[in-house]
């Protein structure tokens, strides 16, 4: 019972820079309550601890080498804070056995009863404040969280968009697949002689072998039949008999299955 857990769950995954921890990060923590509200002082929305909007995410844990104090100083080095907010959560011996040192508030119960499950000396974690009400002026939801976002420009719009892209997929919020949703290069017309082709397949009900990319691109096959080519918006689709929808500048061929 030696080690410090760090819980994470946005940017030390990725980037640890100076935080000092051993082996890999392991999906293992508590399912905390994460949105992305906290507008940073370099104008990104990034992943914070939220008891109002948060949603529950599983949390990944690494093992620092340090004592306790020192870990907890190493992460508020990490992310530039003061070390009230870094939170901090011991295990004290007493009559025997082991327990918490301080209660948690209700939010962070997860914590508190996976702690108490747990083998750690004791866990240390981000607890920096959302800051979105008081940067834009109006309480966080998803629709004001992409508008800000749409709002941002430049360098600060690319460093912003690239870490709500780099967050781990078990730490899928609300305002993050809402993002995904718009996050897509737009739509680049097919030609008109394979735009025929997939109508004269979904004609004539042809079983195919239907090569495409996911919006996260994923290379996919699936052997069906077409049953319609679509459009939707500005954007050309089309649907298999079993209901998967592509959007046709995704397709990398059909064919029929033979």
């Amino acid at each position: 019972m030696s080690h410090t857990a760090v819980i994470a769950w946005g940017s030390l995954l990725w980037s640890p820079r100076n935080l000092r921890v051993t082996g890999r990060w392991e999906p293992t923590g508590p399912r905390l309550p994460i949105e992305f509200s906290r507008v940073t002082t370099d104008g990104r929305l990034t992943l914070v601890v939220d008891p109002v909007d948060g949603v529950a995410v599983q949390t990944w844990v690494a093992r620092s080498p340090l004592p306790p104090d020192d870990a907890r100083r190493n992460l508020a080095e990490r992310e530039a804070c003061a070390i009230e907010h870094i939170g901090i959560v011991r295990r004290e011996t007493g009559n025997g056995a082991n327990q918490s040192s301080s209660p948690l508030p209700t939010h962070l119960e997860p914590l508190a009863n996976w702690f108490r499950a747990g083998g750690f000396r004791a866990a240390i974690w981000t607890a920096l404040p959302t800051r979105f009400a008081t940067v834009t002026g109006a309480p966080f939801s998803v629709t004001r969280g992409l508008s800000y976002l749409n709002g941002l420009r430049g360098a600060t719009r690319d460093v912003a968009f690239e870490y709500i892209r780099r967050a781990p997929e078990t730490t899928r919020t609300p305002l993050s697949q809402a993002f995904a949703m718009t996050d897509q290069p737009p739509y680049s017309p097919i030609d008109c002689s394979v735009h025929d082709r997939l109508e004269a397949f979904a004609t004539l009900q042809t079983r195919c072998r239907i090569a495409f990319r996911t919006d996260e691109g994923e290379a996919v096959e699936l052997v069906d039949r077409i049953v319609d080519v679509f459009t939707r918006g500005a954007e050309e689709f089309l649907r298999s008999a079993s209901g998967q929808e592509v959007r046709l500048d995704r397709l990398d061929s059909v064919e029929e299955a033979r």
